[in-house]
């Protein structure tokens, strides 16, 4: 890990940084605010619908991500939504304390909290970088991200008990405008990353027609990743209190099993290097394999054989592995499935699938506690449902979605022009 960040340029090294302390900034501040919503009394289903509204407006915000690549580039986008999340976060602990204010002013953050999807399209449409290489550094940004969202969340803690939200907002601010500041100042751009309006095309279809092309492009890719994500949500629906039903784990337990599982999710970057150099995997193998697991797992962590929480904390940590590997693995893929459809600029189709894949992502975060809820309304008398239909979504939709990955990857390849860029994970396919 440290020699791969050692190997990487100022820029990839930044974007690594970048990941850490967005993670660690966006844990001090999701930590600390249901208390500090409970410290204003604020009902409980407006503290339900104040924290859909986050998910709910990120559906619909990904477009505003793809567009500003396209007119600025992905390094200024990155740079613009920083200071814009910046913004938003100091807005939030500074705002009245009632309801209407308060989610008038998350709609900043929900906005413009792009920056991790940003910094891994970065990485992953990284110039003169080999597949295998590009896996690594997007395990190593994963690596650090994880590490940040396990410091922060104590971090935050403190900060909370020393100085209130305010305290745990103006750090975040201050987080966000230091990756914000630093990035726009890195070394200068690579020519992919010049907005495509500077280009000199006139015949460039546009940004809504290109956007509709790149998804559609991925739309097998995006229809894997909906259940994977979904079971994953599912699964974590209102975990501490499925815990406690399931084996009267308290709080300190249901935290520690949570704590496991972002360790694990840490590990999976650090190993995807290693794992692919041993193997020869390519990044469809990659993910059909994270599928495998993540079946794997839940359905362990769900079944009778489960009798303790030690048990099912070493059933559930490899979940985030899993979880993990898929994460590092699905930008490689997306860009090699759009440079095998020979679109005329990669770079900006893969923001456009990868701002897809964060509304997917934010629709598996509506849809699981609403999902969550229904099950638990049909089956009253069973102990933590949602986590058996979490197993059954995975098994029954994502693995033969994943199973099929590859050989529709080897299809596209094989229909249009294979780029320069992708020339291993084609041979690995075949």
């Amino acid at each position: 890990f440290v020699a791969e960040l050692a190997q990487s340029d100022r820029r990839q090294f930044l974007l690594c940084l970048a990941g850490f302390a967005d993670l660690f900034c966006v844990s001090m501040v999701i930590t600390c605010l249901p208390i500090h919503l409970k410290q204003i009394d604020m009902a409980p289903f407006y503290m339900g619908l104040f924290q859909s509204e986050y998910g709910a407006v990120q559906i619909f915000s990904s477009s505003i991500c793809g567009r500003l690549v396209r007119r600025f580039g992905a390094r200024n986008a990155h740079s613009l939504c920083c200071v814009a999340s910046a913004a938003g976060y100091l807005a939030l602990g500074l705002g009245p304390p009632d309801f209407p204010s308060l989610a008038s002013l998350r709609l900043i953050t929900a906005l413009f909290k792009h920056t991790q999807t940003l910094q891994r399209t970065q990485l992953a449409s990284s110039p003169d970088v080999s597949e295998s290489r590009r896996i690594r550094l997007l395990g190593s940004h994963s690596t650090l991200s994880s590490l940040g969202f396990i410091v922060g969340p104590m971090v935050g803690g403190v900060a909370f008990d020393f100085g209130g939200f305010r305290l745990v907002t103006g750090l975040a601010c201050v987080g966000f405008l230091t990756v914000g500041i630093a990035t726009a100042v890195s070394a200068a751009a690579p020519a992919a990353e010049v907005a495509p309006k500077s280009s000199g095309r006139s015949s460039r279809p546009t940004p809504t027609s290109s956007a509709l092309s790149a998804a559609l492009a991925v739309a097998d890719l995006l229809a894997l990743q909906l259940p994977m994500s979904l079971a994953a949500q599912l699964f974590r629906h209102n975990f501490a209190l499925a815990l406690n039903s399931r084996f009267s784990a308290s709080s300190a337990g249901a935290g520690l099993a949570t704590s496991l599982g972002a360790v694990s999710g840490l590990l999976s970057g650090l190993s995807i290097g290693p794992l692919q150099s041993a193997t020869g995997l390519g990044p469809d193998r990659l993910v059909l394999l994270a599928a495998a697991g993540q079946a794997a797992c839940l359905s362990l962590a769900s079944s009778g054989l489960v009798t303790s929480l030690a048990q099912f904390a070493a059933a559930q940590a490899p979940l985030s592995f899993f979880n993990g590997l898929a994460r590092d693995a699905y930008p490689t893929l997306l860009r090699c499935r759009l440079v095998s459809s020979s679109f005329a600029c990669p770079e900006a189709a893969l923001t456009d699938a990868m701002a897809a894949s964060q509304s997917v992502n934010s629709l598996a975060r509506l849809l699981a506690p609403l999902l969550g809820g229904c099950v638990e309304a049909a089956l009253p008398g069973h102990e933590a449902p949602s986590q058996p239909a979490a197993a059954l979504i995975s098994v029954c939709l994502a693995c033969p979605l994943a199973a099929a990955a590859p050989a529709v990857n080897w299809l596209q390849s094989r229909r249009g022009r294979l780029a320069a860029g992708c020339p291993d994970a084609d041979r690995k396919s075949r």
